[in-house]
């Protein structure tokens, strides 16, 4: 039978040259210098970037053929070290056939050294997913810093075996024979390798669910080699959302504005304000918050204070409206709905607020969807229904238009900038919040009529008048 174990050097990877030959191999920041290797060596190297996955054997056979068996105790240390750098792809074959292709897919890959044993129960991690890449499917973990490439029906037989129940090298290689044994192991010991089998000593793991570390994993460097950051990878192909979105037709309420020259007046120490910050979760319902008291926090916390255009000399690819808290790149995709269930001065009802013009557009009355909204929030805060919900939607767009990989976490720490924001606005008001660490975002988006994929909440805060005896 042909051989099981086919390598090829990673895509990534790059030959260095001296003149005509090839004096190195580099991968990222990592580099294997081989400037004193013979000509097997080099036409091994050369062999392995052709862009087919290659049998060891034949990569041996030509470095005994060009310089003796004594070259191979060197040829062994290249190819180990381009393992431990993850500059090397494998690839698993039964006969002509390709199973699977195992490749590093971080820069800090380090693959494990043990081997699977004969005894041994195994099952697949529990954090391991497939998903279509192109026209291909991939295997992919939180916990792995590789990819494996599924090439084969059997594969995914073989994975599915996995899932379903622990199972040993003799199950596997008994129920899998038409692969062959040596095919079977060398599959469970990449699979092993690059952490995609269940690991009963991975303690740390226990508390970890899979949304949260497959999240965190994508959205911070280290495990992925994929773009990351401002790389603005749809310039080009589509124009950026406006920095401002239309407000819906309808009634318009006009909100109160204060003069900055009486809230300097007014402003107590920002300290004081800091220290004396709480989540408040009850409300005067005999005297509700006011349309006045509304329209200030909306004007303090997130009214439109310039509109900067695009500037492609300081390379300000988009326009910008300012607010007074800070976004992530200048984006401020967030939008504020008000749920407003009890205020003097507003009727009921889902309203947009509109941060350059100042005035709330109503979107529709008290519905069920609205009604459930409140409740889920009151479910949340275990304490009274909201006399304002402040529901946060994302244009999702207007952020992943510039950034890769940190869309959704730079969305997330722009709630959080905006959360302590109205904490310290609604505090120095002498109001109730409170922020929500949870909502319903398809609920959401039927209330709004917004598109979950377009537009839909990311965040929700609670705001009311506070109760008399409250200092």
């Amino acid at each position: 039978m042909a051989a099981s174990l086919l390598i090829s050097l990673h895509r990534k990877a790059t030959l260095l040259k001296k003149g005509r030959l090839v004096a190195g191999i580099q991968f990222h920041s990592k580099r294997l210098t081989i400037e004193n290797a013979g000509k097997g060596i080099r036409r091994a190297l050369t062999l392995l970037k052709s862009g087919s996955a290659v049998p060891q054997d034949t990569l041996e056979g030509i470095v005994i053929n060009q310089e003796g068996l004594e070259s191979l105790a060197t040829y062994f240390y290249c190819i180990r070290r381009l393992e431990l750098i993850g500059a090397l792809c494998y690839t698993v074959a039964a006969g002509s056939k390709y199973l699977a292709t195992f490749s590093a897919f971080s820069p800090n890959f380090r693959p494990r050294h043990d081997i699977v044993r004969f005894n041994r129960s195994y099952r697949l991690s529990r954090f391991a997913y497939l998903r279509r890449d192109g026209d291909q499917m991939v295997l992919e973990s939180p916990v792995s810093h590789s990819i494996a490439l599924i090439q084969d029906p059997i594969t995914f037989q073989f994975l599915l075996k996995l899932t379903r129940m622990p199972a040993t090298m003799e199950d596997l290689q008994k129920e899998f024979h038409r692969v062959g044994k040596q095919t079977v192991e060398t599959l469970m010991n990449l699979l092993l390798r690059h952490q995609f089998l269940e690991d009963p000593k991975e303690s740390s793991l226990h508390h970890w669910e899979f949304h949260d570390l497959l999240f965190h994993s994508e959205s911070r460097y280290g495990r992925r080699m994929k773009p990351y950051g401002g790389t603005y990878h749809r310039m080009g192909k589509s124009e950026p959302l406006p920095a401002l979105k239309p407000a819906p037709q309808g009634e318009k309420v006009t909100l109160w504005k204060p003069e900055r020259k009486r809230l300097k007046k007014k402003e107590t120490s920002f300290s004081a304000v800091l220290e004396k910050r709480q989540s408040i979760r009850e409300y005067d319902e005999r005297r509700p918050i006011t349309a006045k008291q509304l329209g200030e926090f909306l004007y303090r916390v997130d009214r439109v204070k310039k509109i900067s255009p695009k500037n492609s000399a300081k390379r300000m690819f988009y326009e910008v409206a300012l607010r007074p808290y800070p976004g992530g790149g200048g984006c401020y995709e967030l939008e504020f709905y008000l749920i407003i269930r009890s205020c003097n001065g507003i009727l009921p009802g889902l309203y947009y607020y509109d941060p350059k013009n100042h005035y709330l557009c109503k979107i529709s009355t008290p519905s069920t969807a609205t009604d459930q909204l409140l409740q889920d929030a009151l479910n949340a805060n275990g304490s009274s229904l909201p006399q304002v919900l402040i529901c946060f939607a994302a244009r999702f767009e207007r952020v992943s238009w510039k950034y890769e990989s940190i869309v959704y976490a730079t969305i997330l720490k722009n709630v959080g900038v905006l959360y302590q924001t109205m904490y310290l606005v609604a505090t120095e008001m002498g109001l109730a919040p409170c922020a929500l660490g949870c909502g319903n975002s398809d609920l959401f988006a039927q209330a709004a009529g917004s598109d979950y994929y377009a537009e839909t909440s990311v965040g929700e805060f609670m705001l009311g008048s506070r109760k008399r005896n409250e200092s």
